[in-house]
């Protein structure tokens, strides 16, 4: 099992606190109608995480014109990308990866805990990227597409954790 070091930690609950209060107060089960037609993506609940549209370009490694295309992108009004962020969600699918074993494990003694929805997990890490890809504008700017390049998702396993998180990119 890995282990998180003391600022992966801090980060989480740093994460944590920004946590919108309406998120917490949602109802914990999905309510009728909250599927869209084709269950891909839950509506509403406790976000829909197809609200944002986001777009990604990611690239095998460098020299392959991926920072021209993210130029080109962010010359078109209402784009908003950002460059590298080092893999961050790496850490972000590690740590979903993690709470999802916790949720695996009884519920009584030693393991004691409430259900957790990893729907509102998800939720937390587009509102994060949306935090680090917005900055102080977060709230404010409403561009029309947001998004990152990155150059390190390149494994299967990342390109499903992407399709989990951001289901209608």
């Amino acid at each position: 099992m890995k282990r998180f070091s003391l600022i992966q930690r801090v980060v989480v609950v740093a994460w944590l606190t920004m946590v919108e209060a309406r998120t917490l107060l949602q109802q914990t089960d999905a309510p009728a109608g909250a599927l869209d037609n084709n269950s891909t993506c839950v509506r509403h609940y406790p976000c829909d995480l197809c609200a944002t549209n986001w777009l990604f370009v990611l690239a095998a490694g460098g020299r392959t014109g991926s920072t021209t295309a993210l130029s080109m992108f962010n010359n078109v009004p209402g784009f908003e990308l950002i460059g590298e962020h080092g893999g961050l969600l790496k850490s972000m699918r590690d740590m979903a990866g993690e709470v999802e074993t916790f949720t695996k494990q009884p519920k009584t003694g030693a393991w004691q805990h409430n259900s957790i929805d990893m729907q509102y997990i998800r939720c937390n890490i587009q509102d994060l990227m949306k935090r680090l890809i917005l900055g102080k504008r977060y709230g404010v700017a409403n561009p029309r597409v947001i998004g990152f390049k990155e150059l390190r998702y390149t494994t299967l396993n990342m390109m499903s954790f992407l399709s989990e998180v951001f289901p209608c990119a």
